[in-house]
């Protein structure tokens, strides 16, 4: 690859996604090295993806060490304004999806639970 080319995103369709969620206060995985979560460069060296390195399997999802990152639930969950009230051991269990802002990865409940507040 030259330094003027862009790399692109390998395809990963042939991974499984899995549903993350939240249990006991903490963002949770069920998958493992099969999932396309699992799949990223093996290089530590690059900030952004894709950075032309080849993607292979890790033991650890990418989406976790960014929403774990502020060790506090409420700084990565995007429901509402009155969330930050909530502390990690006040959010109920449930599916989550999420969403990659480029600095930062925030979730949102796939349906809303019982405790959660709305806007």
């Amino acid at each position: 690859m030259t330094e003027d080319e862009t790399p692109t995103e390998p395809d990963l369709t042939g991974f499984p996604e899995v549903q993350h969620r939240i249990e006991d206060g903490k963002f949770v995985c069920p998958g493992d090295e099969s999932s396309r979560c699992h799949q990223y460069p093996g290089c530590d060296h690059h900030e952004r993806w894709p950075c032309g390195c080849e993607y292979v399997s890790h033991a650890e999802c990418w989406i976790k060490p960014w929403i774990d990152a502020p060790f506090d639930l409420s700084d990565s969950h995007d429901e509402s304004d009155g969330v930050s009230a909530l502390r990690n051991e006040d959010f109920p269990d449930g599916d989550v999806s999420w969403v990659f802002e480029g600095d930062y990865v925030l979730f949102q409940y796939v349906d809303l639970p019982e405790g959660v507040p709305s806007e």
